[in-house]
């Protein structure tokens, strides 16, 4: 599973807690975002999104497993004001290729654990 949230903030306590309840079941789970730790919370992979980077405009969510492949993703459309006001273009795909697609997309952002020698 593999998530991006625009920014840390973004990666709130509740969610943090459900993403660390989730870590405990997946093989792999993710979260990226500006600002964001390497390891935001239990179990969960973070990494940095840079300034240039497109998925700063995107929220996301991409699940792949044996039997099962989904994805959500949202861009942003630039509305200013209230969070809860805000607005996307989104997209939403069960095709398993699209998914795994999205899921590289977000995992090559995501540095390796260092090996057993550094």
């Amino acid at each position: 599973m593999l998530s991006a949230f625009q920014t840390a903030e973004r990666f709130t306590g509740p969610t943090q807690r459900r993403y660390t309840e989730l870590a405990k079941q997946a093989a792999f789970v993710g979260a990226l975002g500006a600002g964001m730790e390497k390891m935001p919370a239990p179990g969960v992979r973070g990494a940095i999104l840079r300034p240039d980077d497109p998925l700063l405009d995107e929220w996301s969510v991409a699940i792949l497993a044996p039997h099962f492949a989904g994805a959500l993703v949202a861009r942003d459309i630039g509305d200013t004001g209230a969070q809860e006001k805000r607005r996307f273009a989104f997209a939403l795909t069960y095709e398993r290729e699209l998914v795994i697609q999205a899921c590289i997309s977000l995992m090559q952002r995501i540095a390796p654990e260092p090996g057993p020698h550094g």
